[in-house]
């Protein structure tokens, strides 16, 4: 199967270290396209394909989210992130889409 898994960290890197875990568990069998969109966060994992979106995040008292280049207003961010999803999804079919954190985190 080719999967698609979206993990929209927003503060912090538990909710991606643990994305990535279940997403080398599903390439041992599957093809595994990663989403993310936080925050960068190192790491390396051959087995995954990584597809970065433009960076959201909460502010520091995690009531809204903040785009992580804070020369980019986050409606900017937000209205290119989806013309690159709406692009990836034209090009790539996905046999399972999987989102960490539906819809889209605690504070929706």
């Amino acid at each position: 199967m080719n999967i698609c898994y979206y993990c929209q960290h927003v503060l912090g890197v538990g909710h991606f270290y643990r994305s990535l875990e279940i997403c080398k568990a599903l390439a041992v069998e599957h093809r595994v396209t990663m989403i993310t969109g936080g925050p960068e966060v190192p790491c390396h994992a051959e087995e995954i394909d990584f597809f970065k979106l433009p960076g959201l995040q909460m502010d520091s008292v995690f009531s809204r989210l903040i785009s992580c280049d804070s020369r980019r207003p986050v409606d900017d961010v937000k209205e290119e992130r989806i013309r690159i999803l709406l692009d990836l999804f034209s090009t790539t079919v996905f046999d399972a889409f999987i989102v960490e954190l539906y819809p889209f985190g605690r504070k929706g």
